[in-house]
C-alpha cells in the first residue's frame, strides 16, 4: 500500500454545486425569518403592540412552524422521491420555497403568516434528497 502514488480525486463541480445551491437556498429560505421576525410580529399583532414581552412567543412560533411543518412531510417526500425522482421533489420544493419566501413580504396577518410558514415548510422535502445525493451516494 505505501508504495501506491495518493492521486487527488477531482471534484464534479458540474453535479456538485447545484446540489450545494440548493443548500444554501435551503438554509436562507428557513432561516433568514429569524432577522426580522420580531418587527414582523410587533407590527402585525396589536396585542404584541401593547405588550412587547409576548413578541418571542409569537416570533418562535412563527419560525418553529416551519419545522414542525417539515418533520410532518419529510416521510412522505421521501417516499414521493423513491417513486418519481428527486428532480420533481427539487422543482416542488424550489418553487414553493420561492413563492412562500414572497408571499412573506407582503403579509399583514399573523394567521396568513403562520399558514405561509406551514406551507412552506409542507412544500420543502429538498434537505432530505441533498443529503441522500452529498453523503449517500457521493457526487
Amino acid at each position: 500500500m505505501g508504495d501506491l502514488p495518493l492521486e487527488a480525486t477531482p471534484i464534479p463541480w458540474k453535479s456538485v454545486l447545484p446540489v450545494y445551491l440548493l443548500t444554501f437556498a435551503e438554509d436562507v429560505n428557513s432561516y433568514a425569518i429569524f432577522s426580522y421576525v420580531g418587527f414582523l410580529v410587533y407590527d402585525i399583532l396589536p396585542e404584541v403592540q401593547g405588550d412587547p414581552t409576548k413578541m418571542g412567543f409569537y416570533g418562535g412560533l412563527l419560525g418553529a412552524i416551519y419545522f414542525g411543518a417539515n418533520f410532518l412531510s419529510c416521510f412522505f417526500w421521501g417516499k414521493f422521491s423513491d417513486r418519481y425522482g428527486r428532480k420533481p421533489v427539487l422543482i416542488v420544493g424550489s418553487s414553493s420555497a420561492a413563492i412562500c419566501s414572497l408571499l412573506m413580504g407582503f403579509v399583514l396577518d399573523f394567521k396568513l403568516a403562520l399558514s405561509i410558514r406551514f406551507f412552506a415548510g409542507l412544500m420543502n422535502g429538498r434537505l432530505s434528497m441533498v443529503f441522500n445525493q452529498v453523503v449517500i451516494e457521493g457526487p
